[in-house]
């Protein structure tokens, strides 16, 4: 297992999700400045689908980058004696 490797993806994808909530946080403090309540709707559903959209992708690289780097172990099966047939 390539601990450097899964410790570089997680801090990636750490860095994402930050940049991620920051730019939602923005966007929110857009909605409320915004000249109508529909005008902040609209700007909140855009940025509310932006934000689900990069965190699913971001979420779902780290776990793949994770997972190609762990082997599971062959199990092999020992046969031993069998009981009087």
């Amino acid at each position: 297992f390539n601990w450097q490797r899964a410790w570089q993806g997680y801090t990636q994808t750490q860095l994402t999700l930050q940049f991620l909530l920051t730019e939602w946080e923005l966007k929110t403090a857009e909605a409320r400045a915004a000249g109508t309540e529909a005008e902040g709707v609209a700007i909140l559903r855009e940025a509310l689908n932006k934000l689900v959209a990069g965190v699913t992708e971001a979420v779902s690289q780290e776990t793949a980058q994770y997972f190609e780097g762990v082997h599971v172990p062959q199990v092999q099966t020992v046969q031993g004696p069998h009981n009087g047939s």
